[in-house]
């Protein structure tokens, strides 16, 4: 949570005025506006945030606890306060009659890129919402809900408003965050030093493992605090990619530029490249994977496809069959020992490069990306002789690796 005088700076780097500043400073101050109450299909929730130092209310355990659990875990998100004041709304009902109800909103929020205030509904209550009141609950063009007599109200002392749902969120994500809600308490710095030391040894060997594998080499008090290092970042996750629950799915990370890069080397691999050596052929020595065995084909012959496995066991399968298996992605083609090099000297290349060279790296193909997708609006004439280079190294490196993210580090 910011200080006073840090959150006046925030509020005047971002161009609110001193009666914006005031409202806020006073609403900080304050208590909610009110309490909310469990009742009819609201269920109340009560969200201990480390961030705001005190026991958050949430009205709904659906919604409004997604609201707490997102803006808590989000680096960007300075403060929310919920219940935070009364507001005049006025619009015109659906029979055209002029109304002003008194609106509490479910949050102040002040974070990097908004100030102002949020209302969560769920995306069916707003459907039912808009019938019952479409002046005061609408669509906008790009198909995102908004309140016109909320925001003009909020514009009244400077500030925003907005309407939003927890359909804007990765689920995926909700659900590891609630996950990892239980390991916020356990501080990193306080967990017992030979668990920290003997994670810190495992990232040592290599800036980024499965979760799984982790899972069996640490105990479950390590466990604890490796959950801890990942709820407050000391070790880094895409939340998004994979349930925490799936831990085969999930890889950790070192550090934020490991996690970036790793992003940016599957984005860049030479899809032209991986997609041929993933194609399944019908042809002797094609080596598959199929019912979680390696097989290899020995035989193809004019009515089936004969395959060895590991154990020299034969299998004999109709062509029409093992078509069919393709195509519902039973069988799949084994990595060819090309793939395996490429991907062995990018993992190598990787692990040499410093949090700087990659943050270097990154940042590098952020800028030419939309170049190299071809969506960048005047083309390469607006390239500067840097950016260029980068781009000569990346298809260079693409040639050479199969993935240009390697030629962008210094």
């Amino acid at each position: 949570m910011l200080t006073e005088k840090e959150k006046i700076l925030t509020c005047k780097k971002a161009g609110l005025s001193r009666k914006a500043i005031r409202r806020i400073l006073k609403i900080r101050r304050s208590e909610p506006a009110r309490r909310p109450d469990s009742r009819g299909r609201n269920v109340t929730a009560r969200y201990p945030s480390n961030k705001m130092g005190c026991v958050v209310m949430v009205e709904s355990g659906t919604c409004e606890l997604v609201a707490a659990l997102t803006m808590e875990h989000n680096p960007n998100v300075y403060e929310f306060w919920e219940q935070p004041c009364h507001i005049k709304l006025f619009y015109k009902s659906k029979s055209g009659r002029k109304v002003g109800p008194v609106h509490t909103p479910d949050f102040l929020v002040i974070s990097k890129d908004f100030i102002g205030f949020e209302e969560w509904k769920l995306e069916k209550d707003l459907e039912r919402l808009h019938e019952d009141s479409p002046n005061r609950y609408q669509k906008d063009e790009n198909g995102q809900w908004r309140c016109p007599p909320g925001e003009e109200a909020a514009a009244k002392w400077g500030l925003k408003y907005r309407v939003r749902t927890p359909a804007a969120f990765n689920p995926t994500e909700v659900n590891n965050l609630k996950f990892l809600d239980d390991y916020k308490t356990l501080d990193p710095d306080t967990v017992d030093g030979a668990a920290v030391d003997k994670i810190e040894a495992l990232f040592l060997e290599s800036s980024s493992h499965r979760l799984i594998d982790l899972q069996t080499q640490l105990q479950a008090t390590e466990l604890d605090a490796l959950y801890s290092h990942i709820y407050h970042q000391r070790l880094y996750v895409d939340l998004a990619a994979a349930p925490l629950t799936q831990p085969e799915r999930v890889h950790v990370y070192w550090n934020q530029e490991q996690l970036d890069a790793e992003q940016c080397v599957l984005e860049s691999r030479q899809m032209d490249l991986f997609e041929n050596n993933r194609l399944v052929r019908m042809e002797e020595g094609q080596r598959l994977h199929w019912d979680g065995r390696l097989w290899a084909i020995i035989n193809v012959g004019e009515t089936a496809v004969t395959l060895i496995n590991e154990d020299h066991r034969h299998a004999q399968l109709a062509n029409a069959t093992f078509q069919l298996l393709i195509e519902e992605n039973q069988i799949q083609a084994a990595e060819s020992e090309t793939l395996k090099k490429l991907d062995n000297k990018v993992t190598r290349i990787l692990a040499r490069a410093s949090e700087l060279e990659l943050q270097a790296a990154t940042e590098r193909y952020r800028q030419i990306k939309p170049y190299l997708d071809g969506q960048a609006r005047y083309g390469m004439s607006r390239l500067s002789r840097t950016q260029r280079r980068w781009i000569k190294s990346y298809r260079e490196a693409e040639m050479m690796y199969g993935n240009g993210y390697l030629g962008l580090i210094p």
